[in-house]
């Protein structure tokens, strides 16, 4: 974990991010901490740290919350709501999606332990093993990280991006090409 970008989980924070830190064994701490935080946007569970795409985080989840907001959105019933409020806790998340192996490793590793943990970007990590996926070509000019919302929806969530160089012309034939919207001059 990355002290002092917590929101005030340890009590080792800094500036907006201080606090007087919880008791881990008290889950009445856990949930006061959990759902009423007034800091949002610190890094509680950043543990590999590094740059905005090369750091890994563990989460701590609650499904209490995507129940309430499947509840108010009208996907499920007050009936289901209750029913599945009865089971719903608290679970790890692992996100580090380039970052694929140590992910991965992280998930086995409290698996195997017995934590209920998820991995977030599952499908598109397996995809990407067994070579169903996409890779973005993006323009020399872009960085390959966050370019998703550069391609349309229909090729779903791409997590891989590259550059195109002309000697590398063996593999052109594989790329689907998306046309470019025409150049239009604007005038005053």
């Amino acid at each position: 974990m990355c002290y002092g970008r917590d929101e005030g989980l340890t009590g080792k924070g800094h500036g907006l991010n201080e606090g007087p830190g919880i008791d881990f064994e008290d889950p009445k701490a856990w949930d006061e901490w959990y759902f009423n935080r007034e800091q949002q946007g610190g890094h509680p569970w950043e543990v590999v740290p590094g740059g905005s795409s090369t750091h890994m985080e563990l989460y701590v989840c609650n499904d209490k919350r995507d129940l309430e907001w499947d509840l108010r959105g009208g996907e499920i019933t007050e009936e289901e709501y209750q029913e599945k409020i009865k089971k719903a806790g608290y679970y790890f998340c692992i996100v580090g999606v380039h970052r694929q192996f140590e992910s991965i490793s992280f998930y086995l590793a409290l698996s195997d332990a017995g934590l209920p943990v998820i991995i977030g970007s599952a499908e598109e990590m397996v995809a990407s093993f067994d070579g169903s996926d996409y890779v973005g070509v993006v323009p020399h000019h872009m960085y390959t990280r966050y370019c998703s919302d550069l391609l349309p929806d229909e090729y779903g969530d791409i997590i891989d991006f590259t550059h195109v160089y002309k000697d590398e012309d063996a593999w052109f034939d594989k790329i689907t090409w998306i046309p470019e919207e025409p150049a239009v001059l604007l005038q005053d």
